[in-house]
């Protein structure tokens, strides 16, 4: 029988997949009822996530350590940072597209990667892990947004703005792009700090440049690069747009084909 945390987690899956649908369709027909539906379903599609996300925590006795408890939260945390921006900032509504997309994606690869739940050695039993963890799907929010905004961008470039409502202009997306990045960078570093402690506290050693840690640090520094293009040498539109689009790539790589832990020695 399926636990509560994996029909949930279906469940959510099904809906972001509706929902991304209704967004294309917004977007090809100009008609902003369906972005407008879209967004009620997205407030669903969070509150069924989340309480998957605490069923499987209260389940497990400790929090998300293995790919599908990670990519649940991950997707939680993406999806509300969404969803609190488009209140904020109506006319990045539209990027709900790439983020519905992206996390229908990722819930669905998920389910093929479900493991029952399993108790930790010892070393995976720190407050640095929880922290580590945390801040590195802040990070991946603020970047998939970024990386949203982005799309948006040449998107507008391509087809134009259109009649609705829901469009950005070009300075605005440039402003937010940077905001998330630079949200992103923060965590990011805290995530690589808070890492390094927990290193040491596992294996005595603060940073030992396997290939996670490498690579994490150089997508901190690509993005890194980013906001100092920005503020240093004044790079904005296309430019800046491009850079984000070649970076995310690199944040999904470090995330889903370098594993992020040992997971055998859970």
């Amino acid at each position: 029988m399926l636990k509560a945390d994996v029909i949930l987690i279906m469940a959510t899956a099904l809906l972001y997949s509706g929902i991304f649908l209704f967004f294309i369709f917004g977007l090809v027909t100009k008609k902003e009822v369906f972005i407008r539906y879209a967004i009620k379903a997205g407030w669903i599609g969070l509150f069924l996530n989340l309480a998957a996300v605490v069923i499987r925590w209260l389940q497990a006795g400790h929090p998300p350590v293995n790919m599908f408890e990670l990519n649940s939260s991950g997707v939680c945390l993406a999806t509300a940072l969404y969803l609190f921006l488009q209140r904020k900032v109506r006319e990045l509504r539209v990027v709900g597209v790439v983020v519905f997309g992206f996390t229908a994606i990722l819930l669905g690869w998920s389910l093929t990667l479900f493991t029952g739940v399993e108790t930790l050695k010892p070393e995976y039993q720190s407050i640095w892990l929880v922290a580590h963890i945390f801040s590195a799907f802040t990070a991946l929010a603020f970047y998939l947004m970024s990386f949203a905004i982005s799309c948006l961008y040449f998107l507008n470039k391509s087809l134009g703005r259109g009649n609705y409502s829901a469009a950005a202009g070009e300075a605005l997306m440039d402003e937010y792009n940077v905001r998330l990045v630079a949200a992103g960078f923060v965590s990011h570093a805290l995530m690589l700090i808070t890492g390094a402690i927990w290193a040491q506290e596992a294996w005595g050693s603060y940073w030992s440049w396997d290939p996670v840690e490498t690579w994490t640090l150089l997508a901190w520094l690509l993005y890194g690069l980013f906001l100092h293009l920005y503020f240093s040498f004044g790079w904005r539109g296309v430019k800046l747009q491009i850079m984000t689009l070649a970076a995310f790539p690199i944040i999904v790589f470090c995330y889903w084909w370098i594993p992020h832990l040992p997971l055998s020695n859970f």
